[in-house]
């Protein structure tokens, strides 16, 4: 049998690494890391210079020592396990980050970046974003402050970026926003996605500012005119990154007034004018709304608001518009990510709250799915008046999606079981199996899909609250419809999560 191409270059990758392990013919000595945990390792000169643009470099120009006919480098900056990993990554082209931990992962692509290895440090970024993502979510503050530092992590920043503007209660609720470099704050004040009102935005920069100034009181009463520009200067920068006239005249009037003396006089007099007279002309650049980025792999913005018309129970003339729409729709599970498999729907999804279920149908630009105005960590049948099933199809108007409302509020409306994924009605109206498949069969809700079941591409469900509620923590989120969660029997089940105190 021939051998195929990837056989003869595995083999290449093994002798290689025999090479290294063998030390023979060595002619560089490279001290890693520091005492007390310092290492050091044997390596050939014209290896390193053809894989790595850093020791190529260092050698050519012999800013390395040498000692008798050996090259010596010393590298402190970086840990004896991760330059050897590195190492022999430069000699085999090849290296398994499966083992590895998020830190430790970050450890190598800090040094990846030093030594220039650029293939690598692209490499180290896309497996994290596609295979550590929930590590990367649980602090992505940490890890942009570590990449920020870094400008060949440009991947991995613009990603964690993109986490922190989705839910930017991450930096600006976080005990270390006031200690944030100014270059970082820049950088997230001048995103289009950034998902938050312009009023508050304007309140953390304040606050900010202030912090940076110890001589500062917090009672403006008392502040001087030097105060105000004390502030002023630590904010210059800053200031042209607020979307001034996006600011409700309410607000600008109660919280932007009293500090009218660190805004240019010409910026607060257009500003003025704009809120008094739609008509007047404005001097000042006027910065567009910022469109927070909407995370999803099945719908669009648009179908976001349809989907809000139909919780709020909207006829068609009073549906949402993009802009209008009352509800936050945040991904918590995507079935393409996590797996498809009801123990990590359940482990994500349960004591969520309210939520919209979304299915990819495959090879087809159908969408299906419902809406479970409960929550789906409670056990067995429940009741519900608002729960609904749609289709729709993504590549044609909106106005032929189409609706099923539950028959009878005292129905089974949904089913909530550890054994099973996403399921709505007895029959069941509408269940996902752990197969990428789904089935239907008409009994609690009035039968809209054109088939009995199919298989799935993807589907994703969304948690959905309103948007005066976005800072209030989940485990008190209450339902949009308010409605209380029940048993098959009509009884009402105590729950912790859903219902606003």
């Amino acid at each position: 049998m021939c051998a195929k191409p990837s056989d003869l270059l595995n083999d290449l990758s093994n002798d290689f690494s025999q090479l290294l392990d063998s030390k023979e013919s060595c002619d560089v000595t490279i001290f890693a890391g520091e005492e007390p945990d310092m290492k050091e390792l044997k390596a050939h000169s014209l290896i390193l210079r053809i894989r790595c643009p850093h020791f190529k470099a260092l050698l050519s120009n012999e800013r390395s020592s040498t000692d008798g006919k050996n090259s010596v480098i010393i590298k402190q900056t970086i840990a004896p396990a991760v330059f050897e990993l590195i190492l022999r990554y430069i000699y085999t082209g090849a290296i398994d980050l499966d083992g590895q931990d998020g830190p430790s992962i970050l450890k190598i692509l800090v040094a990846a970046e030093e030594l220039d290895l650029n293939r690598l440090i692209n490499y180290i970024q896309n497996f994290l974003i596609e295979e550590k993502t929930q590590w990367l979510q649980e602090d992505p503050v940490q890890i942009l402050d570590l990449v920020f530092q870094h400008p060949a992590c440009k991947s991995l920043r613009d990603y964690c970026l993109q986490a922190i503007c989705q839910t930017p209660e991450l930096i600006f609720n976080s005990e270390n926003f006031l200690s944030i470099d100014e270059s970082m704050l820049i950088l997230l004040l001048t995103r289009d996605d950034l998902a938050m009102d312009e009023i508050d935005v304007y309140e953390h920069l304040m606050k900010w500012g202030i912090a940076q100034n110890s001589q500062l009181t917090s009672d403006i009463s008392k502040w001087t005119s030097g105060d105000y520009a004390i502030l002023e200067a630590t904010v210059h920068q800053l200031i042209p990154l607020v979307r001034w006239f996006q600011i409700p005249p309410a607000d600008f009037s109660r919280k932007v007034r009293p500090y009218k003396k660190i805004l240019p006089e010409a910026l607060y007099e257009d500003i003025l004018s704009y809120h008094l007279d739609s008509e007047c002309h404005i001097e000042s650049t006027v910065l567009q709304p910022r469109v927070p980025f909407f995370d999803s792999t099945t719908i669009t913005s648009n179908i976001v608001a349809l989907l809000a018309t139909w919780i709020d129970c909207k006829s068609k003339d009073a549906s949402y518009k993009l802009q209008k729409n009352p509800y936050d729709f945040k991904v918590i599970f995507r079935a393409s990510r996590d797996g498809f498999n009801h123990t990590t729907f359940h482990r994500r999804c349960d004591n969520k709250g309210p939520s919209i279920l979304v299915v990819k149908l495959a090879k087809s630009s159908m969408l299906i799915g419902g809406y479970n105005p409960l929550d789906w960590g409670l056990y067995g049948f429940q009741q519900s008046r608002t729960s609904f099933l749609f289709m729709l199809d993504k590549d044609k108007d909106l106005d032929s999606a189409t609706i099923s409302r539950v028959i009878n509020p005292g129905t089974e409306a949904i089913c909530c079981e550890a054994t099973k994924g996403p399921t709505f009605g007895s029959g069941p109206d509408f269940a996902i199996n752990n197969d990428k498949t789904w089935a239907s069969i008409s009994k609690s809700y009035p039968s809209i899909f054109d088939n009995v079941k199919g298989t799935i591409e993807d589907y994703e469900v969304f948690t959905v609250c309103k948007k005066s509620e976005r800072h209030v923590n989940s485990s008190t989120l209450r339902s949009p419809t308010a409605e209380s969660p029940t048993n098959g029997r009509g009884t009402k089940k105590l729950t912790k999560f859903w219902r606003l105190q």
